[in-house]
Order: structure tokens, then C-alpha cells, then sequence
């Protein structure tokens, strides 16, 4: 027995000491391999204003956010160069927050989120549909983490000196009302447009509704091929009808015609009553409101096509990746959290945009004008952007080319096709 408890007590002490070495081994490779799980925030950067992300930060963290996470606002102009400079100088952030249109820039810049961390199956249940623009055939480049979709507001005031009182909600209906809301004085200068669309250079937003178009149509604009991202915007019915039907806005022999070149900003036009419609994103909505607070307007939901049974409109999405330079551990495990439900909740809520979650969405909004919003987060998409600077022009020399008569609307499709593609190897 004695020999027994002697053996036991050996037993016990070169298991103690195992654990002793195996804790200070672990403790020095903390120390030598990065940051992780030392307790050292995670800097995170983006465009988003720094009030409402500290307010997300204490939902998720409450008074310790600062323990764990640093925000850096950044402007929208000066974020990319900023980050290629602090990673260059080895001071770049842990976590990023990049926009759907700039997957393909940093798809080489970010570390993959795996699929432990998030499930397909997980993911899929969770997000909304456009989320499915991060994932990756072994993982994700970004949780999404707010969503902008693009609408339609509308004037009551001017729709009710006409009789019109039904919103429009389909493409041809919008084409009908057209002739009742554009006004033209002696000299047939418009005078009050319908809907300010069809150039580029003095209509916000021109490349993305012209985008939502070529989506509905069914056009990917830029889709893979054997692995490889490639530009699909090629001249074909759906997409020649898509550019005709915009540029149709601004052609004077067009019955739809209700725009210029001459004319000033398609948002100030609205805003001054001047016009009766304007496509902008949800975030505007209180920027038009605070603008003109005695302007009786709307909103709705993006029009649709009749004869296309899947609805779309255009979507920026806002998605938190993980940089490669990242040293920091504590990164994945700070936007998994932030991912969550009472931060996505809140972040909607701030921002006054509609959540990212399905089960947020699910619960719905008894606000009129957030529930177009809602709505329109089911069916919200986007495109693989190469450069969102370089399709701007693309796409604006595209529709102006063919509003002026340079170019036909086959020529100027393909020309825009070829630019694409070239801004795609460019990445390379």
C-alpha cells in the first residue's frame, strides 16, 4: 500500500510539473508570436462615423470597448492610400471596413474569415442574400455589417397637381407618368423633370442605378470564369436594352425624355421641387429631410421590370475583413462579435438603414419609411467592382457617348466591357 501511495505522490509531481512547463511554454509563445489574446485592442478603421461605431462598440462591450477595440474614422477619398502607406510603415489597422465595390482590391490585402468561425450553412442563414458576395470557395473576405440599398423618392406634391396618386413601382409606369410630370416653358426647356436619370456628369449615383439596371436585366457586369474574374458587360439584348432604357431619359426625340446635361444636380433639382423623383440610397433620406424639411416627399421601393420575377436594386454593403498584416488574434474574434445581433441592431437603427441579419429583418419596422428600406435588404445586390473610381468614369463615358450620339449603344457596351477588363488585370 505504502509503495502504491509513493508511486501515486511520483505520478502527481511529474504531472504537475508538466503543466508548470506547459503554461510557461505557452506564456513565452504569446509573448514571441503577436498580440493575441494579450489584452491589446484591436485598431479597426473605416469610413463610418466614429460616434455610432463607439456606439456599437458599447452594446457589444459595454463600458470596456476600450479594452478591446480602437476605431479610426477615416474619409472615404483617402482611406485606400492611407492603409497601402500605414502597412507600408508596418503601423497598419488589425481590421478594416471595406464596401462591397472593393472586394476585388483588397481581396489580397485581407486574411480569410474560415469557415470555422462562420458555417455556410451558419452564414447563410444569418445575412442577407448580397453577404454572399464575401464568401469564398474556402471561406469569407468580410462579415457584412451595415447595407445601403437604392430608392426611389417622389414628390407628393407634384404627383398630386397631376392626379397621380399611386406610387410607381414598375418601369413602365414610370415611362407613362413621364409626360404628365415633365414641364417645359415657350421655349421647350424643361423647366420640372419627371426623373432626373440618363447622363452622368449632373445625376448622384448615375453608375449605380445604371448598375441596378444592368442587374435586373440580368447582366453580372463582371463574372468568373475558369477561377478567374472577368468582364461579362458585353453588348446583348438585356444589356442594350438596359442602356437604351436610361439613356432614354435624356434623348430629345425620346417620349421619356425629361433630362440634360444643362440641368443642375439631380438631388438639388429634388430637393428645389423641380423635380419630381430622384434614385438615391437610404442614407439620404435624412440628408434630404434636414436639406429642406418643408419638401412633402416619399419614398419607395427601386422600380422593377414586369417581366423579370426576381426583384434587385443596388446595394452598398459595408463588411469588416480581417488585414493580412494583422498580428492581432483577438481580430477574429472581434468581428464575429460585432457581427451579432444587438450590434447589427443597433448600428441599423443608428444609422437609420436596414439591418444586414435576416432575423432582424424578420422583425420588421413599424416605421413607414424604414420598412421600404427592409424591403428592399431582401432582394439588394452588387457587382465585383475592380477600381469603383475607374467604372465611374467607365460607366459615365458610356452613357454619355451614347446620349450624345458618338457612340451607338452596342459600341459603347463593348468599349466599356474592354475598359473593365482591363481594370481587372490591372489587380493582378
Amino acid at each position: 500500500m505504502k509503495s502504491s501511495s509513493n508511486f501515486q505522490l511520483i505520478v502527481l509531481a511529474v504531472f504537475g510539473l508538466c503543466i508548470v512547463f506547459g503554461l510557461a511554454a505557452f506564456a513565452l509563445y504569446k509573448g514571441s508570436n503577436s498580440s493575441a489574446g494579450s489584452g491589446v485592442p484591436v485598431v479597426m478603421w473605416g469610413t463610418i462615423s466614429a460616434t455610432i461605431m463607439q456606439e456599437a462598440f458599447a452594446v457589444a462591450y459595454s463600458s470596456e470597448a476600450s479594452k478591446y477595440v480602437t476605431y479610426v474614422e477615416k474619409k472615404v477619398e483617402k482611406f485606400d492610400q492611407d492603409y497601402i502607406e500605414a502597412v507600408a510603415s508596418g503601423q497598419g489597422p488589425d481590421v478594416i471596413l471595406i464596401p462591397q465595390d472593393s472586394i476585388l482590391l483588397y481581396r489580397n490585402r485581407v486574411s480569410e474569415i474560415p469557415f470555422t468561425a462562420f458555417s455556410q450553412r451558419t452564414f447563410q442563414d444569418t445575412f442577407i442574400n448580397e453577404a454572399s458576395m464575401y464568401q469564398t470557395s474556402t471561406g469569407y473576405s468580410a462579415l457584412p455589417l451595415t447595407l445601403d440599398p437604392l430608392v426611389l423618392y417622389w414628390n407628393r406634391d407634384l404627383f398630386n397637381d397631376v392626379n397621380l396618386a399611386v406610387r410607381p413601382k414598375y418601369w413602365d409606369e414610370i415611362v407613362a407618368i413621364v409626360p404628365k410630370l415633365t414641364q417645359k416653358d415657350a421655349r421647350r426647356n424643361i423647366i420640372q423633370s419627371a426623373l432626373p436619370i440618363g447622363t452622368s456628369q449632373n445625376i448622384l449615383n448615375s453608375k449605380e442605378i445604371l448598375a441596378a439596371l444592368f442587374l435586373q436585366a440580368g447582366t453580372t457586369i463582371v463574372g468568373v470564369n475558369k477561377g478567374a474574374y472577368v468582364s461579362t458587360l458585353e453588348s446583348n439584348g438585356v444589356a442594350n436594352q438596359a442602356l437604351s432604357f436610361y439613356t432614354q431619359f435624356a434623348n430629345p426625340t425620346s417620349p421619356a425624355y425629361s433630362w440634360n446635361l444643362g440641368m443642375q444636380n439631380s438631388r438639388n433639382a429634388f430637393l428645389a421641387g423641380s423635380a419630381a423623383m430622384y434614385i438615391g440610397f437610404a442614407s439620404e433620406y435624412q440628408l434630404l429631410r434636414n436639406k429642406n424639411p418643408n419638401l412633402n416627399f416619399d419614398v419607395t421601393n427601386f422600380p422593377q421590370a414586369k417581366n423579370v420575377k426576381t426583384k434587385s436594386t443596388y446595394g452598398r454593403m459595408m463588411g469588416m475583413a480581417i488585414s493580412r498584416t494583422s498580428r492581432n488574434a483577438d481580430a477574429l474574434t472581434l468581428i464575429v462579435t460585432l457581427s451579432g445581433k444587438n450590434v447589427v441592431d443597433t448600428m441599423s437603427a443608428r444609422m437609420f438603414l436596414p439591418p444586414v441579419r435576416l432575423d432582424s429583418l424578420a422583425e420588421s419596422t413599424t416605421d413607414p419609411v424604414r420598412s421600404v428600406f427592409f424591403d428592399s435588404a431582401y432582394y439588394a445586390k452588387g457587382w465585383y467592382d475592380p477600381n469603383r473610381i475607374e467604372s465611374s468614369k467607365i460607366f459615365g463615358e458610356m452613357s454619355d457617348s451614347v446620349v450624345s450620339g458618338s457612340q451607338n449603344v452596342s459600341e459603347a457596351l463593348n468599349r466599356a466591357s474592354a475598359q473593365i477588363g482591363l481594370s481587372i488585370q490591372a489587380l493582378k
